[in-house]
């Protein structure tokens, strides 16, 4: 769910970003063209995060899940542990939280110019939108996903 919402929402937020600096880049250049930088990395980057997830990480969990619920011998993963893509998935999220905190920066706080346009306002609130959207999804994945998926692993799975 979450992904589906990132794959509608970055593709509308980096043509919103284009439009603004469209409108009002002559006047707010110094902090529209630095968002558009970060924002493109943190696209790009997140793009490559969700493929990690839906093709390694996803798959592997519910195969765990699945002989799990049959009582069987847990499959071999071809990356070895799921603490492996976990590892790297969980530093990616650092990375993403310092993105977010850099286009929070330079929007301050996305908060809009007093002269800014709707599309202006539209931009800042979705980003602030996103924002809270990554910083929640991270933290479920880091603190309950992961752990769970460890523990899996280990068959010390217990419901919580």
């Amino acid at each position: 769910m979450h992904h589906a919402y990132l794959k509608r929402e970055l593709p509308l937020l980096e043509q919103f970003i284009a439009h603004v600096i469209e409108v009002d880049g002559h006047k707010h250049g110094t902090t529209l063209v630095p968002l558009r930088k970060v924002f493109q990395h943190f696209k790009q980057e997140l793009a490559a995060h969700m493929r990690a997830e839906e093709s390694i990480l996803f798959p592997a969990l519910m195969e765990l899940e699945a002989a799990r619920g049959r009582g069987a011998e847990l499959p071999q993963l071809p990356f070895g542990s799921v603490l492996n893509p976990i590892r790297m998935l969980m530093m990616e999220h650092e990375t993403t939280g310092w993105e977010l905190d850099e286009m929070r920066e330079i929007t301050l706080g996305y908060d809009p110019p007093p002269d800014a346009c709707e599309s202006y306002c539209e931009l800042y609130r979705r980003l602030r939108v996103l924002e809270t959207e990554m910083r929640v999804h991270i933290d479920l994945e880091n603190n309950i996903l992961f752990p769970r998926a460890a523990r899996l692993e280990k068959r010390e799975f217990r419901c919580r």
